[in-house]
């Protein structure tokens, strides 16, 4: 879930790996073992499928949280 999260909010795999607590190259492994295990293409495909699957909140979960527009 940490992952997911790290790929729908950080652009750079130095980013996602912070946010994620792994080294870049554990990040990216992990990275490469989900892709595989859900046989998404791309992470933009991975995390399109994770909203689908209700893994990530949409904006909608995000109205009347007071931290949403930050």
């Amino acid at each position: 879930m940490r992952l997911l999260r790290a790929l729908a909010e950080e652009s750079t795999p130095v980013g996602r790996a912070t946010a994620t607590g792994l080294s870049p190259s554990t990040a990216a492994s992990a990275l490469q073992a989900l892709l595989a295990k859900t046989g998404a293409a791309n992470t933009t495909q991975l995390v399109v499928l994770a909203h689908s699957w209700k893994l990530l909140p949409t904006k909608q979960d995000h109205r009347g949280c007071p931290r949403a527009s930050r």
